[in-house]
């Protein structure tokens, strides 16, 4: 797996080409995303590419979204699948982790939110 980060006007999108594993990708991926989300950063994590995520990786997203909020920043989602939003709802993370059809739609959000 490999994850890009790329800047997108006010926030940066995450896009992870491949499965969510456990271990190292998930751990590589929290710790720059920590990274950002302390200095107050907006973040999407585009999931278009990711056909499923591991409970690993959720906690990744979760425990992301409570440093941003604390930092006066955000994560969002883009290109959830209708597994991904079921699963994201079955663990009540949907108002927790909100999505978006696209990158573009949540960078509009957020960087209208701030």
């Amino acid at each position: 797996m490999s994850v890009t980060f790329q800047q997108v006007g006010g926030a940066v999108v995450v896009k992870p080409d491949q499965v969510l594993y456990e271990g190292r990708e998930c751990d590589a991926m929290e710790a720059r995303l920590l990274e950002l989300v302390r200095r107050g950063a907006f973040v999407v994590v585009d999931l278009s590419e990711i056909r499923w995520l591991t409970a690993h990786c959720i906690g990744v997203l979760a425990n992301g979204q409570h440093h941003a909020i604390t930092s006066g920043g955000s994560i969002a989602l883009c290109g959830v699948n209708p597994l991904q939003r079921r699963l994201l709802a079955a663990m009540g993370l949907v108002e927790v982790l909100p999505h978006y059809e696209s990158a573009e739609g949540a960078v509009r959000s957020l960087s209208s939110a701030a």
